[in-house]
This record gives structure tokens, C-alpha cells and sequence, in this order.
């Protein structure tokens, strides 16, 4: 008996539910942002067989339900998807079996990081 007296007086307490944050302005402002790479890397072959390098570009967008979603054109091919962001931490759910890909984002600097490169804010 007292186990659940103990049980009702957990269920009755004063714990407080978390409340939803607002989402920060990292996660905000990224919708019509397009962020190229800093330093150019590989996009598939040159006509002379050797590797050509390009600038890689994140482009991210609203979807017409408010869904963020990311563009990213690297090497010779492009990938996209929705994006997940909590206090400018970035995770893509990409289409397919791919992993998910992650960064993040400074409005301040106008920077981002992602999967193991540095992108500046173009537009």
C-alpha cells in the first residue's frame, strides 16, 4: 500500500513540464540562404582525365508546408532533403539509404560548417 501512495504522490508532484523553445535564429534564417564552400573541391573529371575542382554549394529552402530543406551540390551530383535544426545544429534526413549528414550554421559569421568543410554565406 504505501508503494502506491508513493506512486500517487510522484504522479501529483510539482515536476515541470519542459516547454517548447522557439526556434533560434540560426534555424530561422536559413530558409533562401545559399552558403559555397570556402576552399574548391572535386567535381568528377576533367576532359584531360585529371581531377577538376569546383566550389561546392548548400542551398537551403522553405517547403510549401514550412519544411526546411537543404540542396547540396557536390562533386558531379547533387543531393536533398529535409533538415532538422536545434540552436544551429544541422541533421539532414537525405533521401534513400544515404547517412544523415550534419553541420552547423553561425548567422553571426555567416558561416557554415558542413560535413567537414567550411561554406561562407553568398546570398
Amino acid at each position: 500500500m504505501a508503494t502506491g501512495a508513493a506512486l500517487t504522490m510522484l504522479g501529483c508532484g510539482s515536476a515541470r513540464v519542459p516547454r517548447k523553445q522557439p526556434p533560434s535564429a540560426a534555424c530561422t534564417t536559413l530558409g533562401g540562404k545559399t552558403f559555397q564552400a570556402v576552399h574548391p573541391q572535386e567535381c568528377g573529371l576533367a576532359l584531360d582525365g585529371k581531377v577538376a575542382l569546383c566550389p561546392w554549394r548548400v542551398m537551403f529552402s522553405n517547403d510549401a508546408q514550412g519544411t526546411l530543406t537543404f540542396e547540396w551540390y557536390r562533386s558531379d551530383f547533387t543531393e536533398r532533403g529535409p533538415v532538422s535544426c536545434n540552436s544551429g545544429a544541422l541533421t539532414t534526413t537525405p533521401r534513400g539509404s544515404a547517412p544523415p549528414y550534419r553541420g552547423t550554421h553561425d548567422p553571426q559569421e555567416g558561416t557554415l560548417f558542413w560535413e567537414g568543410a567550411y561554406y561562407r554565406l553568398q546570398r
